[in-house]
């Protein structure tokens, strides 16, 4: 008398159990398409950043979700960065070439300009001084300044020298 209900319900739990199979078969495909591809694309992004290329972006069109906005923002992100780095290089040319004017002024200056550290030591010493002087710059640099003051003037200028204020930190 069961036999025809016991059939119906092997029939209908195999049914179910197909349609639950198919429907998580269908949630880990979603799933992996949906969210664990767009994961993984952000992550690939991030550490392409993290290497210093600066020139990636995830490539997700913007669509809602907050996988998609992070990914829009890190775009945002990634596109600040570039400026910036656009920004800090240019600068760091300009820096250059500032300096490179500002040395060959120096060295070929008809004047002398000499510079010394805060110990005394000399550190710059152009072709002007090298006329004045009629040392070699290799000569004098890391010398005391007190090796070009003639001995009569020796104690005047150490005298001087104390009169000038010093940068903080130096004793």
């Amino acid at each position: 008398a069961f036999a025809p209900i016991n059939q119906a319900i092997r029939f209908q739990l195999t049914g179910l159990s197909l349609v639950l199979l198919f429907a998580m078969l269908a949630a880990w495909a979603g799933g992996d398409y949906f969210l664990a591809r767009t994961i993984r694309i952000i992550i690939k992004a991030m550490s392409q950043v993290k290497m210093g290329n600066l020139h990636v972006r995830t490539g997700l069109k913007a669509s809602p979700g907050e996988l998609y906005e992070l990914a829009s923002a890190f775009d945002s992100m990634a596109d600040g960065l570039e400026q910036r780095e656009k920004q800090l290089r240019s600068a760091e040319a300009a820096r250059f070439a500032s300096e490179m004017r500002l040395a060959n002024i120096m060295q070929n200056a008809a004047e002398a300009i000499i510079s010394v550290d805060p110990d005394g030591k000399i550190i710059v010493f152009n072709k002007g001084a090298e006329r004045i002087f009629g040392y070699r710059s290799e000569e004098v640099l890391g010398e005391p300044l007190e090796m070009l003051m003639p001995e009569q003037t020796d104690e005047q200028h150490r005298s001087m020298l104390r009169s000038f204020p010093m940068a903080p930190g130096d004793s």
